[in-house]
């Protein structure tokens, strides 16, 4: 009976030791494939960082190189990068800006969308209106400027390219109505710029 009971001691001992060993041993391979996903998490994210970084070095030596006149391989370049960063408005939005200054408005507009319907802001509404009045379409830069303006109403800038718009057209009772909305606003931070608008708005009124 004496050694029965020893035996059984000693069994539920070695079950018990055996059965801390496995879980053990499980929770090591746990640990070890968790361990192993968070290198490979971590591992792509910096990959991805250091990917997103030199090819926001390429964009900038892009824009450098058409800011010194090599415009043909600033060109290329943005040609190359569109592909890889077509996906981020700022990027679109800088390659529109080069294309239209360079007097390629049908290449500025579609990209200029292409930013726009990832990120709709002032700035590329006003590119937009820009383009559109170098194609000659008139109403469709009104537009833009108006959404603009919509956007930000205590800038000035979208009411005086409309007031240039009507201006060019002739359309002095437009000129009036947006002349005075100018005049009207409070200047909340002034600018030499903006001293420029309202002298020239004053001035076209006066000739009116």
């Amino acid at each position: 009976m004496l050694v029965q009971s020893w035996a059984m001691n000693i069994y539920l001992m070695t079950s018990s030791l055996y059965s801390n060993l496995k879980f053990i041993l499980i929770s090591s391979k746990i640990k070890l494939f968790l361990t192993f996903i968070a290198l490979l998490i971590t591992g792509f994210l910096f990959l991805n960082r250091v990917f997103y970084l030199c090819n926001d070095i390429k964009w900038k030596n892009a824009y450098n190189l058409y800011i010194y006149d090599n415009v043909e391989v600033s060109l290329d370049k943005y040609k190359e990068l569109y592909f890889i960063k077509k996906n981020e408005p700022r990027f679109l939005y800088n390659y529109a800006s080069v294309l239209y200054n360079l007097g390629k408005y049908d290449d500025s507009f579609r990209i200029a969308n292409e930013s726009n319907n990832l990120w709709r802001n002032y700035n590329t509404e006003i590119l937009l209106g820009d383009i559109e009045n170098n194609r000659n379409n008139n109403e469709y830069a009104i537009n833009h400027y108006m959404t603009a303006h919509n956007m930000c109403p205590n800038r000035f800038v979208p009411l005086y390219k409309q007031f240039k718009i009507y201006k060019a057209q002739g359309d002095t009772a437009m000129m009036i109505s947006i002349g005075n909305e100018i005049l009207a606003k409070r200047v909340k931070v002034p600018s030499r710029k903006i001293d420029i608008i309202l002298n020239n708005v004053r001035y076209e009124l006066q000739k009116i």
